[in-house]
């Protein structure tokens, strides 16, 4: 009997029983499927579709792979659509003839979804973002999220984007067709409260401000201003202008209007009502005017639940049409406490861990892996109504496309099928995109744990990070380095570096893959040899050249993904680097 066990799939079934013999069915014959919603209507002579009542959802789905014929039974188009990707990877692994099999499937979460930054920097491509979509649907993800602040172009607001690359009508229509197609929610993401940095910079809207001018904030001081004023009625007026045009240019009934981080609120306009009232139940009475809008204009509301939760008392007022994201990105975040308050306070809530990928520029495997399961686990066990792995874009952006690759398909894994999905197993299942190379995918989890080699853990981002980016966190993180622990993380990085030039990734764009790769590991390299050359004290003259080749490389490989927008922020990043701002620090 063949080795069936080796066989990958993305994510991995619930149930999978091979038999000893194979079937009459080449699978190379369904290995060019394009699987759409289309497709349902005209599939292949061999394969059987059967509508059946009694499945848990759905969304499951029963395959078997007969002697003559492939049946897929299941109770709607959406068990169709994902068994018909099963048979797809399946067929890519065995181009020969199909092993007879029989394969029983569905989900843990009735909502699966991703969440792409498109505000900072990076706004995508279209082609760039219909190769994600694809992705999404073979790993059978039914839900997306674009976040945006400042990147649709909203009419009458011409000075917030005009610099941005914004979407416009017609892309977010086309992204929307193109999900639909492949039974993909797109879910429109656009902040309201806090996060509004780009539009309260333009002298039209500053009025609007919690602090105008800037000032202190949860964070520490901030020379611009940052959020919206909660008691200020034309901070109202203009979400409402915002959502009325963007709402209507998608078919979801949903929205996710942010209101995350308002590290001003209370500090400026707002400090006598809450000095009065309370900060919770002014963020709470800002809130639900918002939530009011959308419910006006017939939409569930989502919202980002880190600032309720530091309420626990004002949680069960939360609004019926509205859905709490429970969110949070290191391997320790609390989510069983948190989704045990939202499970209490009869709130629906989602689960939403992230890629690690922000502020590290080749991911944090390890915390990765830890964080997206704990979500997952503590969801399940407190019946989240979703999950949503998030992908965010602080600092620059700098992270390629590539590095969110291992997280979105662990993600998928464990929202679709966590018992099933370990681990262990996701080196091969990388492998396995459009049919795979040993090793790729193991590179890939490698160079995401760099950051723990140094053994400095810095939270939501890598010490290496810090090093390329410089400022008081980089000179704070090199007091704390060593250089034993500095020479380690160079030597495999270099050993990484050597390993990818033997490698061919998967997929269309392998070559560009591979240059992303590359980019992110020489910039680790720079960042090591940075911290060695500050550590020891000695001239810190000899990366300029580099620093200036990996720049250069970095707009290259920007542009054959992404929009020109936000690429002038990004590269000002690159100044501390390229201007060698680092001094010595034994």
């Amino acid at each position: 009997m063949p080795d069936y066990g080796k066989i990958r799939f993305l994510p991995q079934p619930r149930r999978v029983t091979f038999e000893s013999t194979a079937s009459t069915l080449k699978g190379v014959d369904f290995c060019r499927l394009e699987v759409t919603r289309s497709l349902l209507g005209s599939v292949p002579g061999p394969i059987v579709l059967a509508e059946v009542a009694g499945l848990p959802t759905l969304e499951d789905y029963r395959l078997q792979v007969a002697p003559q014929a492939v049946i897929l039974r299941a109770g709607s188009e959406r068990g169709w659509f994902y068994g018909l990707h099963t048979l797809k990877q399946l067929a890519a692994q065995c181009p020969g003839n199909l092993p007879l099999c029989r394969i029983e499937d569905g989900p843990d979460f009735p909502n699966r979804g991703f969440m792409l930054d498109v505000s900072r920097d990076k706004v995508p491509k279209l082609g760039a973002l219909l190769q994600l979509i694809e992705l999404m649907a073979a790993c059978k993800y039914n839900q997306l999220q674009l976040y945006m602040e400042h990147t649709y172009a909203y009419a009458g607001h011409e000075i917030v984007w005009r610099s941005a690359s914004p979407f416009h009508s017609a892309d977010i229509r086309k992204l929307d067709a193109f999900c639909r197609e492949r039974f993909i929610e797109l879910v429109p993401n656009q902040n309201t409260f806090g996060h509004m940095h780009r539009w309260l910079i333009h002298e039209p809207y500053r009025h609007m401000a919690e602090r105008p001018d800037g000032g202190e904030t949860d964070l520490g001081y901030r020379p611009e201003p940052q959020g919206l004023c909660a008691t200020d009625p034309a901070s109202i007026e203009l979400v409402d202008d915002l959502l009325g045009q963007l709402l209507p240019q998608f078919r979801s009934r949903q929205v996710n209007i942010g209101c995350d981080e308002t590290i001003d609120l209370g500090y400026g306009r707002s400090k006598t009502a809450v000095q009065n009232l309370g900060r919770g139940r002014v963020y709470l009475n800002y809130v639900n005017q918002v939530i009011e809008l959308c419910r006006n204009k017939g939409y569930t509301v989502q919202l980002w639940g880190d600032i309720i939760l530091k309420y626990p008392e004002l949680v069960e007022e939360l609004p019926d049409n509205c859905i709490a994201l429970n969110w949070g990105y290191e391997g320790d975040h609390p989510f069983q406490r948190e989704t045990e308050l939202f499970r209490r306070a009869g709130i629906p809530f989602y689960v939403c861990p992230g890629t690690s990928s922000w502020n590290s520029i080749v991911g944090r495997t390890d915390n990765m892996l830890r964080n997206v399961r704990n979500a997952a686990e503590q969801g399940r066990k407190n019946n989240a109504s979703g999950f949503l792995l998030t992908d965010w874009g602080d600092n620059g952006h700098w992270q390629p496309l590539s590095v969110v690759i291992p997280a979105l398909l662990y993600g998928a894994g464990v929202s679709w099928n966590g018992r099933g999905n370990e681990a262990e197993g996701l080196a091969r299942q990388i492998d396995a995109i459009d049919a795979g190379s040993n090793g790729w995918g193991r590179l890939l989890l490698d160079a995401g744990n760099l950051y723990a080699l140094p053994q400095y853990h810095l939270h939501n981002r890598s010490v290496l990070f810090d090093l390329l980016q410089g400022g008081d966190a980089a000179i704070e993180s090199m007091r704390a380095l060593t250089l034993p622990g500095l020479e380690k993380t160079l030597r495999q990085t270099r050993r990484l570096l050597a390993r990818l030039g033997r490698l061919s990734p998967p997929g269309k764009d392998s070559l560009l893959r591979k240059d992303e790769i590359h980019w992110s590991l020489s910039m680790l390299e720079l960042a090591c040899l940075r911290g060695l050359q500050s550590k020891r004290g000695s001239e810190l003259k000899t990366w300029r050249r580099s620093a200036l080749e990996l720049k250069a490389r970095f707009v290259e490989i920007w542009n054959l993904r992404h929009r020109p927008g936000g690429l002038r922020d990004s590269l000002k990043r690159f100044e501390p680097l390229v201007e060698e701002k680092f001094p010595p620090c034994k």
